[in-house]
């Protein structure tokens, strides 16, 4: 039996914003403010942070607690760290400030639901070089509408299964430093011989 899920434009269940364009910023803002960048991005990816209880607000292009960032040219979103709390996005960027679905269980979809990665792949435009996802397409991106706990249920297993992913990452880099280590000792040692 196939259950029929209703859906709803992503634009009705959260804010987006697009980033600034750093070229409209002056040379002063572009100084002094902290402009989250690609390796901020992978930072996010790799360490997401979520409190309970935070709700979502607007506040320009300044990334906030539980906001979402949608990246154009990946079409990947990741839910922002600690660190990235703060910063000015730039234009390449999408801000989501989710109020009526949990940031979590949408960064799944966003990311790992096959219907959805689907239609994301099909709707890229621009050069076969560099394919981006435009805001206006995401604001109209139907999103599986679920009671809030079973979002959240889905959305903290997924941020689980992301931070043991990363801790397997972070001990196949340890092992294969480890390799690299002995095989160069080993050169070394025939080398001296």
């Amino acid at each position: 039996m196939v259950i029929k899920v209703n859906e709803i434009k992503l634009g009705e269940l959260a804010i987006l914003k697009s980033g600034t364009n750093l070229s409209r910023l002056s040379k002063e803002d572009q100084d002094t403010l902290s402009i989250y960048r690609g390796e901020d991005f992978d930072i996010d990816q790799a360490y997401p942070y979520y409190e309970e209880d935070v709700n979502a607000s607007i506040n320009a292009n300044i990334l906030q607690t539980n906001d979402l960032v949608f990246n154009t040219a990946t079409a990947k979103a990741v839910l922002v760290s600690k660190e990235s709390i703060g910063k000015t996005l730039i234009h390449t960027y999408v801000k989501i400030a989710c109020q009526h679905i949990d940031p979590r269980y949408l960064l799944y979809l966003l990311n790992e639901d096959a219907s959805i990665r689907n239609i994301i792949e099909v709707n890229r435009e621009g050069s076969n070089v560099v394919k981006r996802f435009p805001l206006k397409k995401l604001e109209q991106l139907m999103i599986p509408n679920i009671d809030s706990h079973s979002q959240a249920r889905i959305g903290k297993a997924y941020l689980e299964l992301l931070s043991l992913y990363q801790a397997k990452l972070k001990e196949a880099d340890s092992l294969k430093e480890l390799a690299i280590e002995k095989i160069n000792t080993k050169i070394r040692k025939k080398e001296d011989n």
